[in-house]
């Protein structure tokens, strides 16, 4: 399987992780639940999106591990275009869940056609520059305005109208039930048309939202991503390499690790591993002891396509708690020649 085909299968796990995470949330809404995807902590932190986000990453990430493909630059993009997509899709659909009875869509063509018409009717449309229906903040409040004032165009001013008109119909109109429920819808409906009218002219405050959830909804992508980059590749076949082992030794003074390092890089400069790889293994402790100081590491990989092993040394030193890099001491190369990191070693004496 080629690359081109290993990236095109990644970016189809990548869309449809975040279509069915997407699917998921609107399904639930639309049964009654909660909105999740829009949750909010101390007003700016967007927990919902970066839940969904994670949830999201997992097709990508575990995607691009089992076809061993270090992703190329330009997934970075497609994982941000495909966040700015399902951000719009969700906050069109709450928007237009505010309008509607819950449980009031049934079926699968329903919901199809309930997506379809909040995507088209989208606030992002007219929040964005230049988008439908406005032009800047003059156009936006005459647009709200117009809204209001004409309630032939907006359904829930025609749902007061029909339930008034029905009440009259029933001869009943004076009746205290009638009176009551009557009164609670058209307050409702009148609640819902506010909302619409104040998220209209709130502009800012809604692309400031939706920025918040993008960012929520990348960040476990765009980690993933970078975590992926830093995987250790086969620089010619750009896939992920198999660890075979490592070899690591524990050494008390700085001599020690210094005739370590010199052992193993005369061997490996003159491109004999396996001699470099004995070599390293009969030099200091295979055990780690309270006065270790230093310690060298040999890895060793293999690459799944063109079958080359890779030659990872590196030095670290104890400073405090913690081991820190020596990376003036690192060392790394492929060869052809097959190397295990098992094989016996060269006892070697430092003077």
């Amino acid at each position: 399987m080629n690359r081109i085909l290993r990236n095109l299968i990644v970016m189809l796990l990548a869309t449809v992780s975040c279509l069915m995470v997407a699917a998921v949330l609107i399904f639930a809404e639309l049964r009654g639940a909660r909105s999740v995807f829009g949750a909010m902590e101390d007003s700016y932190i967007p927990a919902g999106a970066m839940v969904a986000g994670l949830l999201a990453a997992t097709g990508f990430y575990v995607g691009s591990r089992l076809l061993r493909l270090r992703p190329a630059r330009i997934m970075l993009g497609v994982i941000l275009v495909l966040a700015a997509g399902t951000v719009v899709l969700m906050d069109s659909v709450d928007f237009s869940l505010a309008t509607v009875k819950p449980r009031s869509i049934h079926g699968v063509a329903g919901a199809m056609a309930f997506v379809g018409n909040a995507l088209a009717e989208s606030p992002l449309r007219v929040a964005l520059p230049g988008g439908a229906g406005g032009s800047g903040q003059a156009g936006a409040g005459q647009g709200a305005g117009s809204g209001m004032a004409s309630g032939d165009n907006n359904s829930n001013v025609q749902g007061i109208g029909g339930g008034v008109q029905g009440m009259l119909s029933t001869g009943n109109a004076l009746s205290a039930d009638n009176m009551t429920d009557a009164m609670s819808t058209a307050k409702q409906q009148l609640q819902n048309v506010q909302e619409l009218g104040s998220s209209v002219l709130s502009h800012g405050a809604l692309l400031w939202l939706a920025t918040l959830q993008f960012a929520g909804f990348a960040v476990a992508s765009v980690l993933a991503f970078v975590a992926l980059r830093h995987v250790s590749y086969c620089d010619e076949c750009l896939i992920f390499l198999s660890k075979k082992g490592e070899q690591t030794r524990y050494f008390n003074r700085e001599p020690e690790i210094q005739g370590s390092v010199d052992e193993f890089l005369s061997r490996a400069k003159a491109r004999r591993f396996r001699q470099s790889v004995e070599a390293h293994a009969g030099i200091g402790s295979k055990e780690k002891k309270t006065t270790s100081e230093f310690s060298s590491t040999v890895e060793i990989s293999r690459c799944p396509g063109c079958h080359r092993h890779r030659v990872k040394f590196s030095a670290r030193c104890k400073k405090g708690m913690t081991w820190k890099d020596i990376s003036m001491l690192g060392y790394e190369a492929f060869c052809l020649e097959p190397i295990d990191v098992m094989r016996g070693a060269i006892p070697i004496r430092i003077r």
